[in-house]
């Protein structure tokens, strides 16, 4: 995260300034962190209930490029990761359970249409496009003994999952002359995954962060 928040700082000091967002505005750097809603859904399996990891923080970086006034492509690159246990669907071992640890790195392409409000200082923006996500899920399981909690098995998968989704958000600016903007984005996400991940994905994001104006070009 920190690593993130210094290249977000340096790539602003490169780029210069330029005025609010407007129609010549041809390139745009984001960083954003939020909250993504379902961190995780992991089906029942023989002897285990189906688990809601919960909601989960989430960040990311993305990049804007406009080919026309008006449309553009929105590239985002983000990552979150999220642990629980599974329990057992038996009260006789309660005693047992299934530690997982679920990390996932999704890249997304979202096609976009902008609007400029109050002579840019509001540019709100609505969207869709597809997701390409690496699910990497970590599962450790430990069963009660005589003498303990015993790990009886342990193994990592690596899935894929393809998702489209339905966004909207809004830019920001302070001031006319300001390059950067505070941005506000929600996104709603249904996967199909591939692999050995038992479980969906399927959510929405709230997310909160920075924009940053860069490139002029008169279309």
């Amino acid at each position: 995260m920190k690593k993130l928040l210094v290249f977000a700082l340096v790539f602003a000091a490169l780029c210069g300034s330029a005025t609010a967002e407007t129609a010549w505005h041809y390139f745009a750097a984001r960083f954003y962190g939020g909250v993504v809603e379902n961190g995780g859904m992991i089906d029942s399996k023989p002897g285990y209930r189906e688990l809601d990891m919960g909601s989960e923080a989430v960040y990311g970086l993305a990049f804007d490029m406009f080919m026309t006034e008006d449309f553009g492509l929105k590239f985002g690159l983000s990552q979150f990761a999220n642990s629980a246990s599974q329990l057992p669907s038996d009260p006789e071992y309660s005693g047992d359970r299934m530690d997982i640890d679920l990390e996932v790195t999704t890249l997304s392409v979202t096609g976009k249409r902008r609007f400029n409000c109050w002579d840019g200082l509001l540019a709100p923006w609505v969207g869709v496009g597809v997701d390409w996500s690496v699910i990497e899920n970590d599962e450790r399981e430990y069963l009660t003994t005589d003498s303990g909690l015993y790990k009886e098995d342990e193994n990592t998968k690596v899935s894929n999952g393809l998702g489209a989704h339905l966004a909207a958000g809004l830019d920001l600016y302070p001031v006319k002359m300001s390059s950067l903007a505070l941005m506000l984005e929600t996104r709603y996400t249904a996967y199909s995954s591939s692999g050995p991940f038992e479980g969906d994905l399927n959510g929405a994001l709230f997310l909160i962060g920075l924009k940053w104006d860069f490139g002029q070009r008169a279309f």
